[in-house]
């Protein structure tokens, strides 16, 4: 057996560091597939969540508080809160019915629509810049920020 072992032609060393090499491109590739596919599971999953705690949190101010005079600012959150709920039942119903075309399971589908959309400037919610990666945005831009309160009026 050890006569087998010492007998068996060894790889050179540039050909095993070229396939370490592909290996690792193979599983990075693959990684960078999984951590996407996973990631938009979480968020389906974290936003149907995120439905029900509202809708619970409706539930229990409507039995709680049924028939007892809220303050302005409380009848304005539960206004808001019944207001957001009707909007995302809504548009997830919409979206159903004009897409039903599309299997649930196209998760790099919606990542690909979502990351066109951010790359169009809205009024909506964008995310920072990453200021402490490479190429991140000016810093006049990033301090301007806290130096705003101390503008003269």
């Amino acid at each position: 057996m050890l006569q087998g072992l010492l007998t068996e032609p060894k790889l050179k060393k540039k050909e095993e560091e070229e396939a370490v090499r592909r290996s690792n491109a193979l599983e990075k590739n693959e990684l960078d597939t999984l951590r996407k596919v996973s990631r938009q599971e979480y968020l389906k999953k974290r936003e149907q969540k995120k439905l029900e705690e509202i809708r619970d949190d409706i539930e229990d101010e409507q039995y709680l508080f049924d028939g007892v005079k809220l303050t302005e600012a409380e009848y304005h959150e539960l206004r808001y809160k019944k207001e957001i709920y009707e909007l995302v039942k809504k548009s997830q119903r919409t979206l159903r019915t004009q897409m039903s075309w599309l299997h649930s399971s196209t998760p790099l589908f919606w990542y690909a629509v979502v990351k066109t959309l951010l790359a169009f400037p809205s009024k909506h919610y964008r995310m920072p810049d990453a200021y402490d990666q490479e190429g991140g945005g000016n810093q006049e831009k990033r301090f301007s920020v806290a130096l705003q309160r101390y503008r003269s009026v």
